[in-house]
């Protein structure tokens, strides 16, 4: 039911509407317009340009391409066959556009279900939310909440001042100077964040994740490929699995606990403020090491070596006892743990897994023949 002051569009062509200081309907092409009740409706079997009142509120029931300007009223779209452009316009609900979306200077809230082909929003100043983009999605300069559900192919975002919400981007996001919290459940290729105020949370990237410039707190989950996070303090608590190697900078303070996992190397530096006690396990055997009093907690497992440092590159002071004369190092502190102290060695001594098992254990893993887990449990077997 339409409202008075209303106006309906049947056009099976392009459509064309222009906001105008007009009384009522004004069509460039031959067209019907029919009025009852206050209501105007507009049909067309072919192409169609109208002008309109702008504070009218319209309704495209069917169009083929729809460009619509200067409206202050709202536009609710129906079903658009082609593409989509809108300029100055105010409040939108579109329910199928089956190709492109552009959308530029919109002032109220933007509303859409379902867009088949790529999605570009520039100047929005009210919230946006589109369920399902079949192509990519570029965001440039938004005032307020975006939320979208799945982005088919690759999400550019950069300048939007509140929250981001989206579900699953089928390729890359690229995320630039976000003013809140950005939150991604899956991301399937590769992610770069770079300035981020809010928490940034991703649980799944599929590719490699890069971080720049000055970050909110992060909260990343898993990672196929590599982390590259040296320009920008990880803080809080979190547990992380990489596929590949890590290089990051890691903030972790007193009531931090933290868990890093790579199938490769690992090069982590410590900020000044950091104050945690730090274990790793790869392929050297277990350390432990402290920064400042040691109060938070981080584990580090990895394929590769562990290598962990201050941010003036020295090393860190080392809570492992001092290797014994004959045997040294990790399998010196086996030994040791394996035999009660101040008793001669036991007539059959445990058996002791050799380098080389220890070895093929790590490699495996480093190549994603195994999991982690599955790592965890040969080691533990063959000890």
């Amino acid at each position: 039911m339409l409202s008075n002051g209303a106006v309906s569009f049947d056009v099976r062509g392009d459509l064309e509407i222009i906001g105008d200081d007009v009384d009522q309907v004004q069509a460039d092409a031959p067209a019907q317009i029919e009025a009852r009740d206050g209501a105007q409706f507009v049909r067309s079997d072919g192409d169609g340009r109208v002008r309109v009142p702008r504070n009218a509120a319209l309704r495209v029931v069917l169009c083929r391409k729809l460009n619509a300007s200067n409206l202050d009223g709202e536009l609710h779209i129906v079903r658009a066959k082609g593409d989509v452009i809108l300029r100055n316009v105010h409040a939108v609900i579109g329910e199928r556009i089956e190709r492109r979306f552009d959308a530029e200077r919109v002032l109220g809230a933007l509303q859409i279900r379902a867009v088949g082909g790529d999605v570009r929003l520039e100047a929005i100043s009210a919230e946006a939310h589109i369920s399902t983009i079949g192509g990519d999605l570029t965001v440039e300069s938004m005032q307020a909440r975006l939320t979208i559900g799945t982005v088919g192919r690759s999400a550019d975002l950069q300048r939007i001042e509140s929250d981001v919400h989206i579900d699953n981007i089928g390729s890359m996001l690229t995320a630039r100077e976000i003013g809140a919290a950005l939150h991604c459940r899956n991301v399937g290729a590769h992610a770069m964040l770079a300035e981020v105020q809010g928490p940034a949370h991703i649980h799944n990237v599929g590719g490699n994740l890069t971080i720049e410039g000055e970050m909110g707190m992060l909260a990343i989950h898993n990672v196929g490929g590599s982390l590259d996070a040296t320009n920008a303090p990880m803080a809080g608590s979190f547990n992380l699995n990489i596929g590949g190697n890590a290089a990051l900078k890691l903030d972790a303070r007193a009531n931090a606990k933290i868990s890093l996992r790579a199938g490769g190397g690992v090069d982590c530096v410590l900020t000044p403020d950091s104050d945690a006690t730090i274990s790793t396990f790869d392929g050297h055997g277990r350390r432990t090491l402290r920064s400042g009093n040691g109060a938070g907690a981080v584990s580090i497992h990895c394929g590769g070596r562990a290598n962990v440092r201050s941010a003036a590159g020295s090393s860190l002071q080392s809570d492992a006892p001092k290797p014994e004369a004959r045997r040294s190092g990790w399998f010196g502190a086996f030994a040791r743990q394996a035999q009660p102290p101040f008793m001669p060695p036991p007539a059959s001594p445990p058996t002791v897994m050799s380098t080389e098992e220890r070895m093929a254990v790590l490699r495996m893993l480093a190549d994603k023949k195994i999991t982690i887990e599955q790592a965890e449990h040969l080691l533990t077997a063959l000890e």
